[in-house]
């Protein structure tokens, strides 16, 4: 399933960059075509064509992370992906592998790891909202973990323990099992974090010294 934008999937609620206008974007009223196919199975499957031919949505061939030079444009371009048409995972991996990107050179920028922070509740958001998009192969719950990682890093580093304690219950409530490793289930590291996190915050909460 595709959508003409990020911002468009139903039930977020975000708000476009001032640095950014949609309509200036190259293919940003791109539409595709949808081709619908029976396997040998009898199960329906789905695939676009975009403009040109190509299976590559606008947002999921707008950045080539190694190519970015600095940070500034990486969170322009970040930003530019979500407001061109694309699918619940392209928008996943834009936001994923910006984030990813942004914390190994947080040094660079002092909005760095603000940034992460943003980019991965955007992502948490999403996968919450559009885990499998219904026509999509890509389950987002089993491959979402980079995001919650990442904030609960943040937020452990600086002693936000409430807000950590947040992260690992959502992330236990959304993720679900590899289809195929599903002896790997990242619920449970999550799950024992939470419980982790309860523990220190009860006892900071109770005056004692951890």
């Amino acid at each position: 399933m595709w959508y003409p934008s990020f911002g468009e999937i139903p039930g977020l609620s975000y708000v476009t960059p001032d640095f950014v206008d949609p309509a200036r974007l190259r293919r940003s009223s791109a539409r595709p075509e949808i081709h619908r196919y029976k396997g040998a199975d009898g199960n329906e499957f789905v695939a676009a064509t975009w403009p040109g031919g190509t299976s590559q949505s606008p947002a999921s061939g707008h950045i080539v992370f190694d190519q970015v030079a600095n940070l500034d444009t990486l969170r322009r371009r970040t930003a530019e992906a979500l407001e061109l048409p694309g699918t619940a995972s392209d928008y996943h991996f834009a936001l994923m592998g910006a984030a990813d990107v942004i914390h190994s050179r947080r040094r660079e920028a002092t909005w760095a790891l603000e940034e992460v922070e943003r980019l991965c509740w955007l992502d948490g958001r999403l996968i919450e909202l559009r885990p499998d998009d219904n026509e999509n192969d890509l389950d987002l719950r089993q491959v979402g973990q980079r995001c919650f990682n990442h904030l609960l890093s943040l937020y452990q580093r600086e002693g936000y323990w409430l807000e950590a304690l947040q992260v690992a219950d959502r992330a236990t409530a959304v993720l679900a099992p590899m289809s195929r490793s599903p002896d790997f289930d990242p619920r449970v590291h999550f799950r024992e974090l939470g419980a982790e996190l309860k523990t220190r915050i009860a006892t900071l909460e109770s005056g004692a010294v951890c």
